[in-house]
């Protein structure tokens, strides 16, 4: 009889354990190794995870080689070309305009709860490549002009396209651009987008 009872008492506590639920430390980039060209804009894709009842307090992105917990773009060249879009919930994206030669490097992301820290087990190294594409040509579709930007450019065994779409009258820009390894079929290319 006792053997029983002690049996029924363990399977309940089993059966009402949380640790089968409990989420773990991470964090998760949509593209390790993007590819841009200077003078764009990318953006990291990031979330990061933690077991429940932490609290987030402090969120950094770093260089890969950097030791100290600040955010790279709190640096004067960086303020005003680079945003944090992610919050203390789980979302840890990024996104660097106008980007420069110094861009292409390693980042980290890392966070801080009231007891613990994490920092993600990869990195982001952004590539660049040639230069945005500023000319443009104009043609009318219903009455409305837009503009469209094209390059086709191939520098260190990389093709990248590039396409931009503007509407005037709102100002705004989208473009999606393919990054090739020189003999790759573009259905297999790494594609940025931006709308």
């Amino acid at each position: 009889m006792w053997l029983f009872e002690t049996t029924s008492v363990i399977m309940m506590i089993t059966l009402t354990s949380p640790g089968d639920c409990e989420r773990d430390w991470m964090v998760t980039f949509n593209d390790t190794d993007p590819c841009a060209l200077k003078g764009s804009s990318v953006v990291f894709g990031c979330s990061y995870d933690y077991p429940s009842g932490q609290t987030v307090t402090n969120t950094f992105w770093k260089f890969k080689t950097q030791k100290e917990d600040t955010n790279f773009f709190e640096a004067q060249q960086y303020r005003e070309r680079v945003e944090y879009l992610g919050n203390e919930k789980h979302n840890c994206t990024l996104r660097m305009n106008n980007l420069i030669s110094s861009d292409a490097n390693s980042y980290l992301f890392r966070f801080k709860t009231v007891n613990n820290a994490w920092s993600s087990k990869t990195s982001v190294s952004l590539t660049l490549t040639g230069n945005f594409d500023t000319r443009s040509k104009a043609h009318s579709h219903d009455s409305t002009k837009h503009f469209q930007r094209s390059l086709l450019l191939t520098q260190g065994g990389i093709t990248v396209r590039h396409r931009t779409n503007m509407e005037p009258s709102t100002h705004h820009s989208c473009f999606l651009m393919f990054c090739i390894p020189q003999g790759t079929p573009w259905y297999q290319s790494v594609s940025l987008s931006h709308c």
